[in-house]
């Protein structure tokens, strides 16, 4: 086969291949359906109804704050001595009820000054009933002398009565008298006594030691009564009763008091009582005072210095 004859050939072949594609790429085209058109399917979202009820509703005016003691005190020596005797309340953290004697200095010395100061009473007394004995003597003296004078009835002179020496005696007394008394005053501040129901927060002194009038004991809170300070907008003032701000005497507005504490979720119920003094400057909120009675009645308590939110019942619409 010549040159010639073969390129024919293969140009016969190329064009055969080509038609043979077109043909299959022809009836393809041909054989394709056209896309159908649908309409895209809306989701709804789910939503839930309620029928509206028309009624009265109570406004909640919630903020938070944190928990502080109404009272605190730090307990100190009024009289000097060594401290013989520590109540087990006297501990940190310790609890105690008012009028408990927490702590007992030496009252050897009181005593004695006591006895002394009583002693004194009863020679004062002794030296009073002899000043009467001497007045009515010499009153009775001046009468015998006015009988034989024929001079008009006078009253005996101060002296001659000896008034003067008598009040001076009534005086004594007196003293010897504010001697016992103070003797007294001073065994008793010998017992330092919890002036409130509470708990200590720090022990200041141990057995032994030797105290000074001024001494600090311990510093101690009460627990009769638990304060929350929340500060609020002023225009939540407006719903809300605050003794002495936007409501006269009476009481305050209710609220409730919440708190995660030892692993349970806690609510305790408390009252507006007062505003504080100011508006804060920097933020311009106004503080109110809530207080919750007996914070420490059931437990876990209304711990001091725990973060809480509250609730506040506003007026009703």
């Amino acid at each position: 086969m010549t040159r010639k004859s073969r390129i024919a050939v293969q140009v016969f072949l190329v064009l055969l291949l080509l038609a043979a594609g077109g043909a299959v790429l022809a009836h393809l085209t041909l054989s394709k359906k056209p896309p159908t058109r649908q309409k895209p399917v809306v989701q709804a979202p789910l939503v839930r109804t309620i029928t509206a009820q028309t009624g009265p509703l109570d406004v909640t005016i919630e903020g938070e704050g944190t928990v502080q003691p109404l009272n605190m005190a730090t307990l100190a020596a009024e009289v000097s001595g060594q401290v013989v005797k520590l109540s087990p309340s006297l501990v940190d953290g310790g609890s105690f009820k008012k009028g408990q004697v927490l702590l007992t200095i030496d009252q050897a010395d009181y005593k004695l000054s006591l006895t002394l100061a009583q002693a004194g009473v009863e020679e004062a007394e002794s030296a009073l009933e002899v000043a009467k004995e001497e007045t009515e003597a010499g009153k009775e003296e001046w009468l015998l002398l006015q009988k034989d004078s024929k001079q008009p009835f006078r009253e005996p002179p101060p002296l001659v009565a000896k008034l003067p020496q008598l009040e001076y005696r009534r005086a004594k007394l007196e003293a010897a008298k504010a001697q016992v008394r103070q003797a007294r005053l001073a065994l008793q501040r010998t017992e330092i006594k919890a002036p409130f129901n509470g708990r200590v927060i720090k022990k200041n002194v141990d057995l032994g030691q030797f105290l000074t009038p001024g001494k600090a004991v311990a510093d101690v809170f009460s627990t009769e009564t638990a304060v929350v300070r929340v500060y609020l907008e002023d225009t939540d003032l407006a719903w809300l009763k605050v003794p002495g701000l936007t409501s006269g005497p009476g009481e305050g507005s209710l609220a409730i008091i919440k708190a995660d504490f030892a692993g349970k979720s806690l609510k305790w119920q408390g009252r507006i009582t007062r505003a504080l003094g100011e508006v804060d400057e920097r933020t311009r909120l106004v503080g109110v005072v809530v207080e919750v009675a007996e914070p420490y009645a059931k437990l876990p308590p209304l711990a001091v210095g725990l973060f809480v939110k509250v609730e506040l019942q506003g007026l009703q619409l």
